[in-house]
C-alpha cells in the first residue's frame, strides 16, 4: 500500500453545536468557554432538532455535539438524549463530546446511537486539580473509556491535549498508554490552542518537539489510526509534515503548503468534509 494521508475541512458540512451555548461551569484556565462561542447554539431545551435540522438544510451531513461541562466535568446531555435521537433520525452522522461519564450515564448515551464517542483523556493530577478544576484523579478518565466499552458504543475515539503543562508531557505519555489498552477506533492528539481572555494565554506551551514526541509514542503503542485535530495552532508546517512522516494518518484543516509538499514526496492525499474523529 502506498503512502497515504486524510486532510480533513468539516466547515459547514460537520458543524460544531454547543447544548450549553457559551457556558461552561468548570471553566478550565485553558480556555474558559472561549471555544463554544464559535460553536451554533443549542442551549435551549429541545432546540436541538430545529437547530440540526436548520444545519442540514445549510448542508451539514453531521454535527459534533459538545459543549460547556459541569464542576464534575459531566456534560449536560442526559435529559436530552431523545433530542440526539432525532438528530440521528434526521440522516445526520453525530460525534458525541461525552465529558466524564459512570455506567449508568454511558448507557444512556449509547442509546442515542450517535456514530461517535469523542473522550477527552487526561493523566496529569496537577493538570486536572489545577487547570481543569476537578475533584477526581486520573482514574476517573479510565472508567469513562471502561463505560463506554462496557455499554457497546460503537466507536470511541479518545482526545488528548498536549500541552495543559508546558512541556512536562509526561501526562500526555501515560494518556497514550491508557488509551492504547482499550479497542479505541481512532486516536485524536490535539496542541493546546491559547484562548486570548483566559488565564492560560500566555502560558508556556508545549514545543513542537514535545508535541511530536507525544505523536511518536502514539504511533508507537496503538495500532490505531492516529490523527492531528482541529484544536491545534495552525500554519507550522514543517511539524504537520513530520507527524504524517511519523505515520499520522490523517490531519484537520492542514496547511495547504503542507499538502502540496506531501504529494510532491509521493503522498495520496484524501480530503474529507467530516469530523477526523470519523476517519476510517
Amino acid at each position: 500500500m502506498g503512502k497515504r494521508v486524510v486532510a480533513y475541512h468539516p466547515g459547514k458540512a460537520f458543524p460544531a453545536v454547543s447544548l450549553t451555548g457559551s457556558r461552561c461551569e468548570l471553566q478550565c484556565d485553558h480556555c474558559r468557554g472561549h471555544y463554544l462561542r464559535a460553536m451554533t447554539d443549542a442551549s435551549r431545551p429541545g432546540s436541538l432538532p430545529e437547530v440540526a435540522a436548520a444545519l442540514k438544510g445549510a448542508g451539514a451531513v453531521g454535527i459534533l455535539l459538545s459543549g460547556g461541562c459541569d464542576r464534575q466535568g459531566k456534560l449536560p446531555i442526559l435529559g436530552r438524549v431523545d433530542e440526539v435521537r432525532s438528530v440521528r433520525h434526521l440522516g445526520l452522522r453525530v460525534n458525541l463530546h461525552t465529558g466524564l461519564l459512570g455506567a449508568e450515564d454511558a448507557q444512556r448515551l449509547t442509546s442515542t446511537g450517535a456514530d461517535c464517542y469523542s473522550v477527552d483523556v487526561v493523566q496529569d493530577p496537577h493538570v486536572i486539580r489545577d487547570v481543569l478544576h476537578l475533584k477526581v484523579g486520573p482514574e476517573a478518565y479510565w472508567e469513562t473509556l471502561s463505560a463506554l466499552f462496557a455499554s457497546k458504543a460503537v466507536r470511541v475515539v479518545p482526545h488528548i491535549c498536549v500541552g495543559l503543562g508546558g512541556d512536562d508531557i509526561e501526562g500526555e505519555m501515560a494518556s497514550v498508554d491508557l488509551v492504547s489498552g482499550f479497542p479505541i477506533a481512532a486516536l485524536v492528539l490535539l496542541w493546546r490552542l491559547p484562548a486570548p481572555d483566559a488565564p492560560m494565554s500566555r502560558a508556556k506551551n508545549a514545543s513542537p518537539d514535545s508535541f511530536l514526541k507525544v505523536v511518536r509514542h502514539a504511533i508507537e503503542k496503538s495500532d490505531r489510526p492516529v490523527l492531528l485535530g482541529c484544536m491545534r495552532p495552525r500554519g507550522n508546517v514543517e511539524l504537520e509534515i513530520e507527524a504524517v512522516r511519523l505515520g499520522v494518518a490523517g490531519l484537520a484543516l492542514p496547511a495547504a503548503e503542507t499538502l502540496r509538499r506531501l504529494e510532491l514526496e509521493g503522498y495520496e492525499v484524501g480530503r474529507s468534509s467530516l469530523c477526523c474523529a470519523l476517519h476510517e
